[in-house]
């Protein structure tokens, strides 16, 4: 009796799990099948790439140092008497224009006394004179010996006079040594004298450096020299600071050796009248410098994403085949690059705009060609 109770049960039960595969079933015949690509061959983005006539800018990075860095050293000794106190760090002053006085009143009375040996020692020579003149009249024979006609006492007193005029120069310089002077048309780096300061012979008053011309050094990497050395010196140049001001600059000269860590080449650049107007181009800072290269009229503008590790580049040719190619870059930009291609350069190319490593020479793809826009 239980028996023919639960084949009612099961029957449904079994009704029910089969209704539930049907409609399983069904749901997966009525999913869309997924297609694999046209030929089997896989995609690739491409833009046309077509010649241009460029000016490339090359952009290297230098450092700004100073022209004729120099210490201003007291000449002799003594006790600032007076101090231009507005000579400043930062400050310009023309040459010769007086920084730091020191007490000369022991200079000036050796300047007294050295012009009183000179008035001396000129009298001793004109007695001498006298005295040959004398002494030779007195003299019956001119086989006197040289003493007796006094030769060697007239001698000694032009000697005399000649090392007294010599001793009263130099005190003379020294006195004047006392007022410490701008060496040229300089900008003050640092000032290490205070009034009524106490200064030895060679203790540093100043620190200064030309402001004429403040100077740049460039490291070029071998890869760029050949570019540089058919345009330089002949070429626009511009400095750019930090704070993007910009100023032009010339060639001053190329360092005839490498630099002792980097193993390259070194252009010294320089910029006239740097401080003539603010804000300043200061030193010891890095700057980008940017040199107008030859102009090339087989460039081609490229986004800088076709560019794989090693520096080449992937293009499609008529058969749909991957070519990796040689190029020559000639200027960085962000986005863009510009380059020149090792093989027939004038000629159109499709060019692979996002590389992949698992590319092979001769692989068959399906490009796809996109907008330079999107390139970017």
């Amino acid at each position: 009796m239980k028996k023919q109770k639960l084949i009612p049960i099961i029957a449904a039960t079994t009704f029910l799990i089969f209704i539930a595969g049907l409609i399983v079933i069904m749901a997966e015949q009525s999913e869309p099948s997924i297609q694999p690509p046209k030929h089997g061959y896989p995609p690739v983005s491409v833009m046309k790439a077509t010649v241009h006539h460029h000016r490339p800018v090359l952009t290297l990075f230098g450092t700004t140092f100073p022209r004729w860095q120099s210490e201003v050293k007291a000449q002799t000794t003594g006790k600032v008497t007076w101090l231009d106190v507005h000579s400043e760090p930062g400050v310009l002053v023309p040459e010769s224009q007086t920084l730091v006085r020191l007490d000369n009143t022991a200079l000036q009375a050796g300047v007294a006394s050295a012009f009183s040996a000179v008035k001396q020692a000129e009298l001793t020579l004109e007695r001498e004179l006298h005295e040959q003149t004398v002494a030779v009249k007195m003299l019956s024979s001119q086989k006197a010996p040289a003493y007796a006609r006094r030769i060697p006492q007239l001698a000694a007193a032009k000697a005399d006079l000649q090392q007294a005029k010599k001793l009263y120069e130099n005190a003379r310089k020294q006195l004047n040594d006392a007022v410490i002077k701008a060496p040229f048309d300089a900008i003050i780096l640092s000032r290490q004298v205070n009034p009524s300061q106490f200064v030895e012979t060679g203790q540093t008053v100043f620190e200064v450096a030309s402001s004429h011309a403040l100077d740049i050094r460039v490291p070029v990497p071998a890869q760029d020299w050949n570019q540089l050395r058919k345009i330089l010196p002949e070429t626009n140049i511009e400095v750019v600071s930090q704070y993007s001001h910009r100023w032009p600059a010339s060639v001053r000269y190329l360092s005839p050796r490498l630099d002792r860590s980097t193993r390259q080449r070194q252009l010294i650049l320089t910029v006239h009248n740097p401080y003539e107007k603010k804000p300043y181009l200061l030193m010891h800072q890095q700057v980008r410098v940017h040199i107008q290269l030859a102009a090339s009229p087989l460039a081609m503008k490229i986004p800088a994403t076709a560019l794989t590790r090693d520096g080449q580049v992937w293009t499609v040719n008529k058969q749909n085949q991957l070519v990796r190619e040689e190029v020559t870059m000639l200027e960085e930009q962000q986005a863009w690059v510009w380059v020149v291609f090792a093989r027939d350069p004038q000629r159109s190319r499709n060019l692979v705009v996002y590389p992949l490593l698992s590319m092979l020479p001769g692989q068959q793809v399906t490009p796809e060609v996109i907008q330079p826009e999107v390139a970017e």
